[in-house]
């Protein structure tokens, strides 16, 4: 990897949200930056290969690029402005900012970036929208749209669909997280191989994730209802689409506590749950700050997360924990409190999976069979040697946490095997 555009960080493990606010701005000139562009940046010693795409929504400029070499996807970017023949976009990934500065001549963008001290050129010339397998779906929501891919199976005209619904933080449709160095796909590898099997899949970007980053305007305005809202929503949507005859949920990590209470809302017929916690996170965290944290750290996130519960802003909080508590996504915490999964599983009346890794370092089995205990109908299997992102790993966290960052590692084949039986079981057959 080169060493001058240093823009992921160590992996980190850290079971909260983390909000990214859109910096969209004001659009001039949207006619000369809109559509899909090509090229490159300056490195040290070598040019990285860029990819940009521009998108006018609500009179605001709103725009992702990839940097395959650095297994970049997808990455915002923010504060974009075009005017005059002239354009500023900035990318922010692992707290280093890259800021570009360009002129536009006909189909083409050339300038200069800037990252810390450092000086490169770049240049974007416009380019065909490449075409991916799957289709876009937008879902409209008060705030702004969310963006998804569609994928269908090859034969047929009606077929069952499954929601993907991706886990916490910056994590796109694809289940890549920008805080993490290079991507998983295990989310895109999960929709290849239900398509091959004859499902309907729709994978989506979270509101302020990707290419829904202009939903959420700021974090102070998301709470954790927002998210299970909009997945019922898409539920709402493929249900009313006549091409679907049933369908299925299916959330990972924090996205399965999204699937269960959406699955309460919204039409569904049956509800997979991956990877997914048991206790409530104010009670993960207490317990993750009890094995390494200093005893005067932990009494100061008890009463904020006490005050928090009770419904109370917390005003003043120690630089130690303000990265947690900081007070943008405090009414975030404040909803996301109150839910206990081992309460809201139980109220799901349809078919239902909980599935995890042996090599989880993430979520313990113990959450699994927790979760199994207070819905003992539902069907619980542990797959053998996988581990949070659903990959075959070993157990040392150093060999686990590489995983995270191969594309070309496959899914565990337990994993594979166990969805696919269990939605045959639960989706295609006909009802007596």
């Amino acid at each position: 990897m080169n060493k001058t555009l240093s823009i992921i960080i160590p992996i980190t493990i850290v079971l909260i949200l983390n909000l990214f606010a859109a910096n969209a701005q004001v659009l001039s000139d949207p006619k000369d930056i809109v559509g899909h562009w090509e090229g490159w940046l300056q490195a040290t010693k070598s040019k990285l290969e860029i990819k940009t795409d521009f998108r006018a929504v609500n009179d605001n400029l709103v725009g992702t690029i990839d940097i395959p070499t650095q297994m970049v996807k997808r990455a915002p970017l923010t504060k974009i402005t075009s005017h005059a023949g002239k354009i500023h976009f900035e990318l922010t990934l692992g707290g280093t900012n890259v800021a570009f500065d360009g002129i536009i001549v006909a189909n083409k963008i050339s300038g200069n970036y800037k990252q810390d001290d450092f000086k490169g050129a770049f240049e974007l010339v416009s380019k065909p929208a490449p075409e991916e397998s799957g289709y876009t779906s937008i879902l409209d929501t008060p705030t702004g749209k969310l963006y998804g891919t569609l994928e269908l199976p090859d034969k047929g005209e009606v077929f069952p669909v499954v929601l993907l619904i991706a886990g916490s933080g910056p994590t796109d449709r694809d289940g890549n997280n920008r805080m993490v160095p290079g991507n998983c796909d295990n989310l895109k590898m999960i929709s290849d191989s239900l398509v091959k099997r004859g499902y309907a899949v729709l994978r989506y970007d979270k509101r302020g994730i990707g290419e829904s980053m202009s939903a959420m305007q700021s974090e102070f305005d998301v709470i954790f209802d927002d998210y299970v809202n909009d997945a019922a929503n898409w539920i709402a949507k493929l249900r009313a689409d006549s091409r679907f005859s049933k369908v299925a949920v299916l959330g990972h990590s924090e996205g399965a506590l999204i699937a269960m209470l959406a699955a309460q809302k919204a039409n569904v017929d049956a509800a997979l749950l991956v990877s997914g916690t048991a206790r409530s996170l104010d009670e993960i965290m207490i317990d993750q700050m009890n094995t390494n944290a200093p005893p005067e750290i932990i009494e100061e996130a008890k009463h904020i997360i006490k005050e928090l519960k009770a419904g109370r802003k917390v005003d003043s909080v120690g630089p130690e924990i303000l990265i947690l508590f900081r007070p943008s996504i405090q009414p975030f915490m404040m909803s996301i409190f109150k839910v206990v999964p081992t309460v809201e599983i139980v109220k799901l009346k349809i078919p239902t999976m909980i599935i995890q890794g042996k090599h989880d370092l993430q979520v313990p089995t113990e959450e699994a069979e927790m979760l199994a205990k207070a819905k003992p109908d539902a069907k619980k299997v542990l797959v053998e040697s996988m581990n949070h992102v659903l990959k075959i790993a070993p157990s040392d966290p150093e060999s686990n946490f590489q995983a995270y960052a191969d594309p070309n590692l496959p899914l565990a084949q337990g994993f594979v095997d166990a969805v696919s039986k269990f939605l045959d079981e639960n989706m295609k057959k006909k009802k007596k």
